[in-house]
């Protein structure tokens, strides 16, 4: 069996992640800091350690919320509020992932539709285009420049939206002329189709016409017959009868 059929579409055109190639090279290579994955080049600090492995001790290995633990959520609002000065309510709106990359996915399959189009400046995080093409959306891809420090300007982002509504009048254009044809052919089709029940139906017309002609025709020649054989009859009738007494005495 070839489980290879078995693949969506979509998720066969994916292509491989860069980053990932750049991470197993620099994996094998003990001198190299690899910030490809988002890692910086120390370990994880050990306070954040200990309060894990305590969190092992005391047997906390069970599932949570799926928004994450409140008291958690409570720590990331306060936290919010004090280095930021935003504000959000815990319970409503504070969500807990295991990384940035499930909550890119969140965010894009929960509000892109199918056929939104996602504009991603690029240089860009590698899931950004398969998360969008598995949303069903369409990646439209905006290059920053080095001399812009790779941030995304307005130009750029104005450029690429009033190209996509060119290329969108376009498409438009050419569906409204595709449906005026379409039309135009249905039309065509109809007006065919009645102008060829309209012959069918004279042609009808003249061959009832022609078989009642026929059939008076014949009514007549038959009654021409039987009035001929009747006159014939009584010819016969009156010649053979013999004269009357007071005509034969004349």
């Amino acid at each position: 069996m070839d489980y290879d059929k078995l693949i969506a579409p979509a998720a066969k055109a994916m292509r491989p992640s860069g980053i990932r190639k750049f991470f197993d090279l620099a994996a094998e290579m003990p001198e190299c800091i690899s910030l490809g994955v988002g890692e910086p080049d120390f370990k994880t600090p050990w306070a954040v350690r200990e309060a894990g492995i305590e969190s092992l001790e005391h047997g906390r290995t069970r599932y949570t919320s799926n928004a994450g633990l409140k008291e958690l959520r409570a720590e990331i609002s306060r936290y919010l509020e004090r280095r930021m000065n935003l504000r959000y309510d815990p319970m409503r709106q504070i969500l807990v992932t295991v990384g940035g990359s499930e909550a890119i996915d969140m965010c894009i399959r929960t509000l892109v539709q199918p056929g939104d189009e996602v504009i991603i400046p690029e240089p860009c995080f590698v899931c950004y285009e398969p998360i969008t093409t598995l949303s069903g959306g369409v990646p439209v891809h905006v290059a920053c420049r080095q001399e812009d420090e790779f941030r995304l300007r307005a130009e750029a982002l104005k450029a690429a939206m009033a190209q996509r509504e060119a290329d969108f009048d376009a498409v438009l254009e050419e569906k409204r002329a595709a449906a005026a044809k379409e039309a135009e052919a249905f039309a065509q089709q109809q007006c065919d189709a009645e102008t060829e029940a309209a012959a069918r139906k004279r042609a009808q017309t003249e061959a009832d016409c022609k078989a009642m002609l026929a059939r008076t025709q014949q009514e007549i020649q038959q009654r021409r017959a039987a009035f001929d054989r009747r006159a014939s009859e009584l010819l016969d009738g009156y010649h053979s009868t013999e004269f009357l007494p007071e005509e034969r005495a004349k």
